[in-house]
């Protein structure tokens, strides 16, 4: 879907999956950047720029997949509704 619809593409060394890989290890986990250093074998600025790329790409499809909640729409009257 990346590469279709965003134009995410392979670069000479990384594959679009590993790029996806490492930005999902680094949302879905909270690792850092550079604890993928060692795993991929990859430099910071390698990492942080295919990051940085799926970033984008993810963004670039949110009228896609992400909807506002309409203005109009009134909280409940309960009064525990405050709490959460």
């Amino acid at each position: 879907m990346l590469r279709e619809r965003c134009g995410l593409r392979a670069s000479v060394y990384v594959d679009v999956e590993e790029k996806v890989a490492m930005f999902l290890l680094v949302v879905g986990h909270g690792l850092k950047m550079r604890l993928l250093r060692g795993t991929y074998k990859r430099s910071l600025g390698t990492i942080s720029t295919h990051f940085s790329a799926v970033l984008r790409a993810i963004l670039s499809m949110h009228g896609e997949f992400i909807k506002l909640p309409d203005a109009n729409v009134q909280p409940p009257d309960d009064y525990k509704w405050k709490w959460f």
